[in-house]
């Protein structure tokens, strides 16, 4: 995992998170397979694919042009996404919602929450 956007440590977090919902129960029973474990994989591949997918975007359009000396964006033209987040103050929020969350919220298993009271 790339170290750009700084989420690594969130993505870890999700897959634990992930971890323990698909697998408190076969942890449980003693019966833990590879399909509970390919469970866990199917549900985290998609926001780690999309997360790298946005990390490699970034590296190309912005790290390696500033590295190189260039303005960042195709042909010294600024980033078209930059411009369209900053001209529309609802979508400012998208960003930093995937940043925190990731693209697929995880919840940890019921069993593991605390009870007030």
């Amino acid at each position: 995992m790339s170290p750009v956007f700084g989420i690594g440590i969130n993505l870890a977090v999700e897959d634990a998170v992930a971890a323990a919902r698909h697998l408190v129960e076969p942890l449980r029973k003693g019966t833990v397979g590879l399909a509970d474990v390919r469970a866990v994989q199917r549900r985290r591949w998609p926001t780690a694919a999309g997360t790298q997918l946005l990390q490699r975007i970034a590296h190309a359009r912005v790290i390696e042009p500033l590295l190189q000396g260039r303005s960042p964006g195709t042909a010294g033209q600024p980033l078209r996404l930059a411009q369209v987040l900053t001209k529309a103050p609802w979508l400012k929020r998208g960003p930093a919602y995937f940043l925190a969350y990731g693209a697929g919220r995880e919840r940890p298993p019921a069993a593991s929450l605390r009870r007030s009271g």
